[in-house]
């Protein structure tokens, strides 16, 4: 996740859609260090909404086939929070 949404913010990466169903989104930094988790997740889901879109649309399988549920979620913040606090 913390890769990916490097790659996305390195390159620019903003999303503005016309339809107002589908999620915007703004990059911040990524680090995984100074990033919230909530910023991190908020990013993740209109991300991988749009890879899954353009996958789709080329034939291809999801690049990110998974829903993340509640568990998982409280799991990944975690680990979030857990790395943050070894970096300070």
């Amino acid at each position: 996740m913390s890769a990916t949404l490097e790659t996305a913010h390195a390159c620019g990466v903003i999303l503005t859609p016309q339809s107002p169903w589908l999620p915007p989104m703004v990059m911040t930094n990524p680090d995984a260090a100074t990033s919230s988790f909530e910023t991190m997740i908020e990013q993740w889901f209109p991300l991988t909404y749009v890879l899954n879109s353009l996958n789709r649309s080329l034939g291809m399988p999801d690049g990110y086939p998974f829903t993340l549920q509640p568990a998982v979620i409280a799991k990944l913040r975690f680990v979030h929070h857990t790395i943050a606090m070894q970096a300070r």
